[in-house]
């Protein structure tokens, strides 16, 4: 089987969110071959017609529950992420998403079954892909904290209880990538 990750982010960063619990991006979490082959299967999977329209929140987004990509990386992450976080976690689900341009992420908060988030930027239209970019904004709208990243980084929060939200997308596709946790109890 391929190696999907490093052996250990290059650095931890964490972003203070005022009023919320700190957001962290593990810096350097995916190899380089993982984000050719995520962007390989994500796009073979749109075109095969994998992907679901979000008739309830916004047309102009499609998503992939549990694909079997985003089953491994939940599975390989989540003793690297218990370690980051200082929690045991129990992995719960993947959810890929394909925004389409004009799309934004309205502020919200997840559900509270995704307790802790992992979220990937994985791959966008632009040439320079995996380059630092926005990836969410956290906190008040007032006061947000914006978190910057490359497809390689990883983003750890708690959803349930942060509310996170992307501005309008002005590429032509943005591919995103979450694994959802919760604490485990024992």
């Amino acid at each position: 089987m391929m190696e999907l990750l490093t052996k250990y982010p290059e650095f931890i960063e964490r972003y203070s969110v005022t009023g919320f619990p700190e957001v962290i991006v593990a810096r350097a979490i995916l190899n380089s071959a993982t984000i050719l082959k995520a962007e390989e299967h994500y796009s073979q999977q749109l075109l095969s017609g994998n992907f679901q329209v979000d008739r309830l929140h916004q047309l102009d987004r499609l998503y992939f529950r549990d694909d079997s990509f985003g089953l491994i990386l939940l599975r390989e992450i989540e003793p690297l992420a218990s370690e980051i976080i200082g929690v045991r976690l129990n992995s719960l689900y993947s959810f890929a998403s394909y925004y389409r341009r004009g799309a934004n992420l309205l502020r919200h908060y997840d559900r509270d079954e995704c307790e802790l988030t992992v979220g990937f930027r994985l791959f966008d239209s632009t040439v320079d892909s995996d380059s630092s970019k926005p990836y969410l904004s956290f906190g008040s709208p007032t006061e947000s904290t914006d978190v910057i990243m490359t497809s390689v980084d990883a983003a750890m929060f708690y959803g349930a209880i942060t509310p996170h939200w992307r501005a309008q997308l002005n590429e032509d596709y943005l591919c995103t990538l979450l694994l959802h946790y919760r604490a485990r109890l024992s």
